[in-house]
């Protein structure tokens, strides 16, 4: 039996400034009196004041505070070992640059009973450091690099043409599941989701999807809501470059080597599609699109994968050579069985 009826677990690389914020909010949370809930914490190989920020917020946060070291790299290892440690029986997620509403923690729980749901996601709002620039503040599209979901409408999570087309909406900055999840699936994939600076994703998308499959209900209710920071870094277009790089780079590494043929690990049609991305991106840059930097994305996602492939067939082949004998180990093999 579950001592608490939610933990919340924040994973944290080096943000120790905006865990403080973090923390701050979690710490006002207005709950129902008989809510039993507890905080953990999983410093993900931090090497700033993470430690220091948690302990002296510790001694004056008005539930119990676990502090969990995770020292394998990524946000998947982070989450896991979170899990480990929590003794809810629902565990709630947000991120270290968030701010959740002081009733988040309620609605989590509130939703997740009124619907009866295994999973719940829940709204995902920017907090600017300073006013966008206009490419960034009226496209929509864009917020999904930076993790944003505005959202109003309450929608079941199902493997049908809507989710195809507007993706999965729960995602880790603002996600929920009941224990029972982790017993159908055991745990975040560690080959996916950010590493350090690496922003590979899917690792909440995948897990998700996994949950449904098995028959889980999850939800998406806009009720319980978070307030992601937007520092300037993430409010350039060389962020938002990297991170089209990046998400593609991490799928053709999740895909692992393409069946057929290939070149360097690159199959030909990947060619064809980097090369009329080019052209689309040339065309509308020539005819003013104000949409041009969509598909300079497209682009930099595009070349990701051709780094993905590239970097997955020389770990195949580096894998290869290591378990082929060289001709050294085969003649003392001979002469060992002689």
């Amino acid at each position: 039996m579950s001592r608490m009826d939610v933990s919340v677990v924040v994973c944290t690389f080096n943000r120790a400034a905006l865990l403080k914020r973090t923390l701050a909010a979690l710490q006002s949370q207005r709950t129902d009196p008989g809510l039993s809930w507890e905080l953990v914490i999983v410093d993900n190989n931090s090497t700033d004041a993470t430690r220091s920020v948690v302990e002296a917020t510790s001694s004056a946060f008005p539930v119990p505070v676990q502090y969990v070291f995770e020292p394998r790299q990524g946000i998947s290892h982070a989450r896991n070992a979170g899990i480990g440690q929590a003794e809810g029986d629902i565990i709630a997620f947000t991120d270290d640059d968030c701010r959740p509403e002081p009733d988040w923690l309620q609605n989590v729980v509130d939703c997740m009973n009124r619907w009866g749901a295994d999973g719940l996601g829940g709204r995902i709002l920017p907090e600017w450091s300073s006013p966008p620039p206009a490419w960034l503040a009226t496209d929509r599209h864009l917020w999904t690099s930076i993790a944003m979901l505005d959202d109003s409408a309450v929608r079941q999570v199902e493997l049908g043409p809507w989710q195809r087309q507007h993706g999965f909406r729960v995602w880790g900055a603002n996600m929920a599941f009941r224990r029972s999840a982790f017993e159908t699936v055991t745990g975040f994939d560690p080959s996916l989701g950010n590493r350090g600076k690496k922003k590979y994703s899917h690792e909440d998308i995948m897990f998700v999807r996994q949950l449904v499959e098995a028959g889980k209900i999850v939800m998406f209710d806009p009720a319980p809501t978070v307030h992601h920071w937007v520092g300037p870094d993430r409010m350039e277009k060389r962020f938002f470059r990297r991170h089209s790089f990046d998400y593609g780079e991490g799928a053709a590494l999740r895909n692992g080597p393409p069946r057929g043929r290939h070149l360097l690990g690159i199959p030909p049609f990947l060619l064809v599609i980097l090369g009329g991305n080019v052209v689309a991106w040339i065309r509308a840059a020539l005819r003013r699109d104000p949409e041009v930097f969509c598909y300079e994305r497209e682009v930099h996602e595009a070349i990701g994968h051709l780094s993905g492939y590239i970097k997955g067939a020389l770990a195949v082949g580096q894998y290869a050579r290591l378990q082929t004998p060289t001709r050294e180990s085969r003649s003392s093999e001979s002469r060992s069985d002689a």
